[in-house]
């Protein structure tokens, strides 16, 4: 870097010495200095991967930018840059812009086709121009969009537009997103986010949106919903279904009361709904927190939904030492199964039962007060013709033996098993990737 007559900075003249040419070099940090230009012959450079240019005071790039073929990151926040050249070198994988002076969205970015990440925050751009397919990440917080679009991109996870003034959102075919946080701008509502399976945070929280409805193609994978500081006025009727979610904001809305069903949400940890014109749940019961307000909402259910979600009365015996040890009771060859037996394998919670050759021409109704706890189920060689839907609660269970019976069909509730299944799978998958 030296000073030349006019007074700025440039990198790379005022030295007859050019040091690029006798040693290749990949990485170069020139971040928070007072560097106003960069000189062509930066394009000698290629075999740079990274750049850093941070917090300086760069006004423009030179067109040879693109000549840098090997660059794969190029940091530029904090900078006076408005505009890019019409091309960056074709390997760029990470662009940070954030920080600067664009108003317009930089049409070099649409050709970038390895582009992973982008950061444009923190500047005036008011419209988002065509993404290369292979973007994962966009970060636009703080710019003056009106108008947020993301269809169609398979390879995008994550998607910030916070603290704009954006009034209209479309979001959906996006395979991959799992995060989407439009948090502070000025929506009243939101188009349905269709076709997007893997979306597991959704924060909405300071805007003016008044109905969660665009919420249920997504219902069974959120795991975090912050809808904090609107004017929602009524919880979805179908929040049960929202199987995985385990925060949800509702605080500063308009909600008059809370759907019992709450309650039997197991995987909801965090529910915050302060700052709501409650009028069927106590103050004080919401200042207690989560557990509080679930327990008081347990007891609005309905008697038939709160019996079947607390299970069979357990009851106050003396459980067998081998049962309790192998969690585990076989029978074979005895139609008639003592009460007592039963009563065991409810106190030592088996998680494998085994009637073989017992003659049966049912399944006991006393196997379905087991469901939960047990895993496996081994009914074969009986005389059993059909299953009652109940067994599409057993939601536990893993094995189902139903060998060498008469059974000539499965009742449609068995389908809620493979839902259930499936659900595990995905969250298992998505505490993989954490």
């Amino acid at each position: 870097v030296s000073t030349q007559s006019t007074g700025k900075n440039v990198v790379g003249e005022g030295d007859n010495l050019k040091w690029w040419e006798t040693e290749p070099i990949a990485k170069l940090y020139l971040c928070s200095n007072k560097i106003s230009s960069i000189t062509p012959a930066i394009a000698g450079l290629n075999s740079l991967t990274l750049l850093d240019l941070r917090d300086n005071q760069i006004e423009s790039l030179p067109d040879v930018m693109s000549k840098l073929e090997s660059l794969v990151r190029l940091e530029l926040s904090h900078n006076k840059l408005s505009a890019l050249p019409k091309s960056l070198g074709k390997s760029l994988q990470h662009l940070s812009l954030n920080n600067n002076n664009f108003e317009a969205f930089p049409e070099a970015v649409s050709s970038l086709s390895a582009l992973t990440t982008l950061d444009i925050r923190e500047n005036k751009i008011t419209t988002i121009g065509t993404l290369p397919q292979s973007l994962q990440s966009l970060v636009a917080d703080d710019n003056k969009l009106t108008s947020l679009t993301l269809e169609g991109h398979p390879n995008i996870t994550a998607l910030t537009a916070n603290s704009n003034s954006i009034t209209s959102c479309r979001v959906g075919n996006n395979p991959k997103l799992k995060v989407l946080a439009v948090k502070i701008n000025k929506l009243e509502a939101m188009e349905a986010l269709v076709n997007c399976p893997e979306l597991q945070e959704l924060l909405v929280g300071k805007n003016f949106i008044t109905s969660l409805d665009f919420v249920a193609p997504v219902a069974g994978t959120l795991t975090l919903l912050d809808c904090s500081d609107n004017k929602v006025a009524a919880v979805p009727e179908n929040i049960k279904g929202m199987t995985s979610l385990r925060r949800l904001d509702l605080t500063n809305n308009d909600l008059s009361n809370l759907p019992p069903e709450l309650s039997l949400m197991d995987g909801l940890t965090s529910l915050a709904v302060e700052g709501n014109p409650l009028k069927t749940i106590r103050r004080e019961i919401i200042s207690k927190g989560t557990v509080a307000i679930k327990e008081y909402l347990k007891l609005k259910l309905d008697p038939a939904a709160l019996e079947e979600e607390a299970g069979p009365t357990i009851p106050d015996i003396k459980p067998d030492e081998v049962m309790m040890k192998t969690k585990t009771m076989e029978i074979k060859g005895k139609s008639e199964i003592p009460a007592e037996l039963w009563d065991q394998a409810l106190v030592c919670g088996i998680v494998r039962l085994s009637l073989q050759g017992c003659s049966l021409g049912s399944v006991p109704e006393q196997v379905y007060t087991l469901r939960g706890t047990l895993k496996e189920l081994e009914l074969d060689q009986n005389n059993i013709k059909e299953i009652s839907p109940e067994m599409g609660k057993m939601t536990k269970l893993r094995k189902l033996n139903l060998m060498n019976n008469s059974v000539k069909e499965l009742p449609q509730e068995l389908s809620g098993l493979i839902e259930r299944k499936r659900e595990r799978e995905r969250e298992r998958e998505r505490e993989r990737e954490r």
